[in-house]
């Protein structure tokens, strides 16, 4: 069980949290949310058992852009990941950059591009990696196709694209490596991988008692 500690104030039509938010688990462990942007009633500071804070920072449409953690804060570095939000003239012009952080190389941050579909759901996703034999390089995420109902049935195997081709939609691997059915009621049927040379598929079915 959970337990909150709540002091609110009125805002608009609905009551904000005025000041930190105390949470207790059943365990004893306490953490506590405070610094409440009340634009959209989102922490800004989260504080664990130990005292340390994560620090959070949203733009102007309640997007958080910025997560500053412990070790970042007490070396003064302004983030430990950071989200950039672009829209272009369509969908496969506008995409999310996150940085992350990499002490070993302050001024170069690991990058990850994400474009997502019509309904919120990452569409494909890049991040910037070091690929023997390649050099540098994005590993561009398989495809996802959904059915009628927005049940993952297809995966396919992940690619690499040029860090030029970053921002931009590019072609997926169309070699399949997963298919899934389901039954009414969304619980899996069967799990289906891709054989060997041989061509045989390896087929995993799962039956329920009701």
């Amino acid at each position: 069980m959970i337990s909150y500690s709540i002091c609110l104030v009125p805002h608009k039509s609905v009551a904000i949290p005025a000041c930190a938010t105390p949470r207790n688990s059943a365990f004893g462990y306490r953490s506590e949310m405070e610094d409440y942007d009340y634009r959209y009633g989102i922490p800004l500071t989260v504080r664990d058992m130990n005292g340390y804070t994560v620090q959070y920072h949203v733009d102007d449409l309640g997007r958080i852009d910025t997560i500053i953690a412990p070790n970042e804060q007490s070396n003064e570095v302004p983030y430990t990941i950071a989200y950039r939000y672009v829209k272009g003239a369509d969908y496969t012009n506008s995409y999310a950059v996150t940085s992350h952080y990499d002490p070993q190389h302050p001024t170069d941050p690991l990058l990850t591009v994400t474009h997502v579909d019509g309904l919120g759901r990452p569409y494909q996703v890049k991040k910037e990696a070091e690929v023997f034999g390649e050099g540098l390089k994005y590993i561009v995420s398989g495809k996802t196709k959904y059915d009628a109902l927005g049940r993952t049935v297809e995966t396919t195997h992940p690619s690499t694209c040029a860090p030029a081709n970053a921002t931009k939609i590019v072609d997926f691997n169309e070699n399949w490596l997963n298919q899934s059915t389901y039954d009414a009621i969304d619980r899996p049927l069967t799990q289906t991988l891709p054989g060997d040379n041989s061509g045989e598929e390896s087929v995993t079915e799962m039956t329920y008692s009701i």
